[in-house]
């Protein structure tokens, strides 16, 4: 795999030629300098952006264009890691091998058409865009609690934050206030901030040239947007003296239990995604973890049990289905599978088999485009190991390892949600 980047005025175009695929992929991706109370607003751009272009002003005529290339996939997340958000623009299209000769200029064009033609008339957003963010991102708010898994992680998140004066709650009546309020005049002011106050880095992947994909790049993107965002992407929540415990109740039997874990502030980005990836596997990654084995099928305490790593945020997340009346018992019995980890009292088998599973699961996203160019930005941009060379690094974790790792996790919060609590 060769790869080269380039520079195109602010913007960094970064190249990366593989014929294993029959599709080549393009993200645009920005990292955003805004603040959390503008947030919202950019929530309802990130709809905005990818429903109508001003040359394409209606989705009717945008969908109907993008079958003609092929059937080209489009995408847009935005999303938040820590301290910093990140919006990611993507296309998905066929080879020119399986197309026609020009299909990569026109994919180019699409890009630099969503990106800097937005649908905007008299300083106003479309209406018909505008109407269709706003309706979205209005049913995804409403709708939050009733998708309990994700509820719960927000709700946990917002405990976690009480502190934090600038920390924004999806949940919260101001985000709901903010994101209603925001209108046609506010989406493009938002859009000129976002636009103006990113660091943009666009990947491209397939069977390329580089001196022709350079070229078309320098005639179409044209403009100097783009800044450095020195913002420390890390955010670190204080160790407490005693965990933070927070019930609420609902109607159903079923209680989300959300469990945060400060990580040691020292961790580096290398420690994260090999040994603590590797704990995370061994306490709840796959079906012969210790929590899976001996909490959800030996015990029978829960619906299901699974870990979650939180880089940026420097937290470990352990996250279960339980009946209430086990609340007690579950948290007893995930504290004695962490001591087991720091007395090394599990097989060797079972740390080989973790590896394994980890080195399998690096090896199947290899096979997809977009997991190829999240490896490729995640190294070149935050430093974070490329996925063919974690191989021999994950191999070398020791049991010495994860105890050293284990014994500093420390309880900040717990968060249970669901079932009735009012009685207790």
């Amino acid at each position: 795999m060769e790869t080269k980047v380039v520079k195109i005025n602010n913007t960094n175009l970064h190249m990366i030629k593989n014929n294993n695929f029959k599709t080549t992929r393009i993200e645009a991706r920005f990292i955003m300098d805004i603040e959390n109370k503008e947030v919202p607003a950019m929530e309802l751009l990130s709809n905005a952006i990818i429903y109508t272009t001003k040359r394409y002003d209606t989705r009717k005529s945008l969908v109907n264009y993008l079958k003609d290339l092929y059937d080209t996939t489009l995408s847009c997340n935005f999303t938040d890691k820590g301290n910093r958000y990140y919006l990611n623009i993507g296309l998905t299209f066929l080879d020119n091998e399986y197309s026609e000769k020009d299909l990569l200029d026109k994919e180019v064009e699409l890009l630099h058409e969503i990106i800097y033609n937005p649908n905007i008339e008299s300083n106003k957003y479309d209406e018909d865009t505008y109407n269709a963010s706003m309706i979205t991102c209005k049913a995804a708010l409403e709708t939050l609690k009733e998708n309990k898994p994700r509820y719960s992680i927000r709700r946990l998140m917002e405990i976690l934050n009480e502190d934090d004066e600038t920390y924004l709650s999806p949940l919260s009546k101001e985000y709901y206030k903010l994101t209603t309020s925001t209108t046609k005049e506010d989406l493009v002011t938002m859009y000129n901030k976002f636009i103006s106050h990113s660091k943009i880095d666009i990947v491209v992947i397939g069977d390329i040239s580089f001196d022709k994909t350079e070229k078309l790049f320098k005639n179409i993107f044209k403009e100097e947007y783009g800044i450095e965002v020195n913002k420390d992407p890390n955010k670190y929540y204080g160790v407490v003296k005693k965990a933070n415990t927070v019930f609420e109740s609902d109607k159903s039997s079923q209680s989300k239990l959300e469990i945060a874990f400060n990580l040691p502030d020292d961790l580096t980005n290398r420690d994260k995604e090999i040994k603590l990836e590797v704990l995370s596997i061994l306490l709840g990654g796959f079906a012969n973890s210790l929590f899976f084995k001996n909490i959800r099928e030996k015990h029978s305490l829960c619906y299901y049990i699974s870990t979650l790593p939180m880089y940026y945020d420097n937290l470990l997340l352990v996250r279960s289905g339980i009946s209430k009346e086990n609340y007690d018992k579950m948290i007893k019995l995930i504290k004695q599978e962490i001591k087991k980890v720091i007395d090394k009292n599990y097989s060797d088998e079972l740390l080989d088999d973790v590896k394994k599973f980890y080195i399998s699961a690096i090896n199947s996203s290899m096979d997809y485009p977009s997991q190829l160019i999240e490896s490729y930005y995640n190294n070149k941009i935050e430093g974070f190991t490329l996925y063919e060379d974690k191989i021999p690094l994950i191999e070398k974790v020791t049991k010495d390892d994860l105890k050293d790792l284990a014994s500093k996790l420390k309880i900040n919060t717990i968060y249970m949600f669901g079932g009735d609590f009012k009685n207790d």
